[in-house]
């Protein structure tokens, strides 16, 4: 039965032992082993963003990890052992690129629901390790049957007030998109930038790739840029706030601290939270008059998605 981390809270695991002489391990292992059906149905058509479907979540440099796993230890003896597995996390512990990924995947699963492709998402061109530029926006779609495009920015808040003023006031949105470089984020002239250099350097393309995936990979770039170049498609932000998020929906591996007992344990997490209409704001003229009025000195690194 799949676990939902709003109502749940924590998962639970069981440990059996038979006849076990325990060596008090306690440190118990939860990783994700796949993605849940829909999302990996998804995943096979659409450019997720790699780095929550592929990483957990690692919480603030220093902190404590979250989504915590229990350490109850594993008695001697013959018995069941049930240990918990914290699933719904207070979001002042995961990190502000972190929690932005919880408006990133609202926004996928939105688009994606309405018969959109998601074909890219926002990465770095590293350099020996080092990320020397931003390529792409948070989310391009296109939708084949009406031949629409639609780039999206997400941001996230952790406070529930401005989440609120957030959706009562639009111009409250605008001002998250940061004006850096004399582009403002989210304008026309940030996107043609931000599409010319996924173009420049496509993502995930690897030299022993099949020539059709590379094809497909140029073709998704192509396509962003020939989008933005014509300032073709709607221009959106989703936003959502939360003092609370799930861990990322996965079946999950549970394996015992104590090696050799019977504990693996898979876990079904889902995702039942659907976006609300409210939390995606067309950009439009309005936005960018807005934008040109601004002052040319308040030039700013874009604006976090989280951390208020």
């Amino acid at each position: 039965m799949a676990i939902n981390p709003e109502t749940t809270h924590e998962a639970e695991a069981e440990i059996t032992t038979e006849q076990w002489e325990s060596r008090g391990k306690k440190d118990h292992m939860v990783s994700r082993k796949r993605l849940p059906k829909d999302w990996q149905e998804w995943s096979k058509d659409n450019r997720l963003d790699s780095y929550w479907t592929r990483f957990p979540l690692k919480g603030k440099k220093g902190g404590k990890p979250p989504f915590q796993v229990g350490d109850e230890a594993v008695p001697s003896g013959s018995k069941k052992v049930t240990v918990k597995w914290k699933v719904w996390e207070s979001s002042d512990q995961l990190h502000d690129k972190e929690v932005e990924f919880y408006s990133v995947m609202r926004a996928e699963k939105y688009y994606i629901d309405a018969g959109y492709k998601k074909l890219g998402s926002k990465y770095s061109f590293t350099l020996f390790g080092r990320p020397i530029e931003d390529c792409g926006v948070d989310n391009f779609f296109y939708r084949a049957s009406d031949r629409s495009y639609v780039f999206c920015e997400s941001k996230f808040t952790r406070s529930m007030a401005t989440f609120a003023s957030w959706k009562a006031d639009k111009k409250r949105v605008w001002a998250r998109l940061s004006n850096y470089k004399g582009q403002r984020q989210m304008s026309w002239k940030w996107i043609q930038d931000r599409a010319q250099k996924a173009y420049k350097r496509p993502s995930g393309l690897r030299p022993d790739m099949p020539l059709a995936e590379k094809a497909a990979l140029r073709m998704a770039a192509a396509r962003m840029k020939g989008a933005a170049d014509q300032k073709n498609g709607k221009r959106m932000v989703n936003i959502h706030g939360a003092d609370h998020v799930p861990v990322c929906p996965g079946v999950y591996t549970f394996t015992s601290d104590e090696a050799g007992v019977i504990s693996s344990n898979e876990l079904l997490v889902d995702w039942p939270f659907t976006p609300a209409e409210d939390e995606f704001i067309e950009l439009g003229e309005e936005f960018d008059a807005w934008a040109s009025k601004k002052n040319a000195g308040d030039e700013a690194p874009p604006a976090p998605g989280s951390g208020t």
